[in-house]
């Protein structure tokens, strides 16, 4: 049933991001021509902009608003064939309501440029070279598995996902309890630094142990440990306070049951995937325990890791591709 109701809203978006590669490096220029400072970060509203269009005068419309959003629609008028398809996507009756929902609850986006802003700033500290991208809102037609996607110097944000753990819609369209945490509005503003992050770890992608793994979404963390400081761990691993509290009164075990089943070293998808994929427990664990568990583990290494080696840039953490290095390293030993 989701798939059902997600499958032509994304193909729609994908058609027009398509649409704009006839113009991409044109756009790619003016893009970089304007691209915004860390300083006062503004977030550019595209759905506000595309659903607030007259749909009777609709190819007048999207032109105006290439200059502004041309990474969505290109730089060229649109033809008859892609009118049409814009025209069936803003009357759809699923991307009408997750509009309605995203300006009740984001009428204006001042609290989170500011946060952005600030952790914008956090982050040119660690990488100077990195430049501010270009921020935009947009409705994904619930994409869950990439709500925010960061694509060279331009960043989306898919407010769709962000209405609320509680909320109806995703209810009503079947989506699972155990994903709709990540789903609140107070994880935005981290998953839009975690994608910081991961664009500085894309080479350590192919690494193929669970210890692999657990380090380098370790660093993700810590990385939101140094940007984000006034943000609950919680948050930032996109755990409920209950769940938050189950890792830290059970790490010891935690880390004694990986030992113990000499999994720390293994390359099997199926224990890497048990303890770093969504899920409403850890399978070995008790039912108690959330999902990627792995995380929390590697979080911790890294951040003894770290507080061992106070001369070890943020950089030079997210350089250093030899896990086993940094556990040694670590001296990590949670008490029991």
């Amino acid at each position: 049933m989701i798939m059902r109701y997600l499958s032509w809203p994304i193909s729609i978006l994908l058609i027009f991001m398509l649409l704009s590669c006839r113009q991409q490096r044109e756009g790619d220029r003016r893009e970089n021509q304007t691209e915004a400072p860390v300083q006062g970060l503004k977030i550019h509203r595209y759905e506000q902009a595309l659903f607030g269009l007259d749909l009777l005068h609709l190819r007048d419309g999207l032109t105006g608003l290439m200059p502004e959003y041309g990474f969505f629609l290109g730089y060229e008028s649109p033809d008859t064939a892609s009118l049409m398809r814009m025209r069936t996507y803003l009357e759809d009756s699923l991307t009408s309501l997750l509009f309605r929902e995203t300006q009740r609850l984001f009428p204006r986006m001042d609290s989170v440029e500011i946060a952005l802003s600030e952790a914008m700033q956090r982050h040119s500290k660690h990488f100077p070279a990195d430049s501010a991208p270009r921020v935009f809102t947009y409705i994904s037609g619930l994409d869950y598995e990439a709500p925010v996607r960061l694509v060279d110097s331009v960043m989306i944000i898919a407010l769709d996902m962000y209405l609320g753990k509680d909320s109806p819609v995703y209810r009503q369209l079947g989506l699972p309890e155990y994903r709709c945490q990540a789903f609140d509005p107070v994880n935005l503003v981290p998953d839009c630094m975690k994608q910081m992050a991961y664009r500085h770890l894309r080479g350590e992608r192919h690494e193929r142990t669970l210890l692999d793994w657990m380090v380098l979404q370790g660093k993700v963390l810590y990385y939101l440990d140094q940007v984000l400081p006034s943000t609950p761990d919680y948050v930032k691993i996109t755990y409920s306070p209950e769940q938050y509290d189950w890792v830290r009164e059970n790490e010891a075990k935690t880390w004694a049951f990986l030992i113990a089943n000499k999994l720390l070293y293994t390359t099997d998808s199926r224990d890497i995937t048990r303890f770093m994929a969504e899920a409403p427990f850890t399978k070995g664990l008790p039912k108690e325990s959330p999902g990627r568990t792995g995380w929390w583990i590697g979080w911790q290494i890294v951040r003894k890791y770290m507080e061992k080696n106070r001369d070890v840039s943020m950089k030079a953490l997210f350089d250093q591709a030899d896990a086993r290095q940094i556990l040694n390293l670590s001296a990590y030993k949670p008490a029991r």
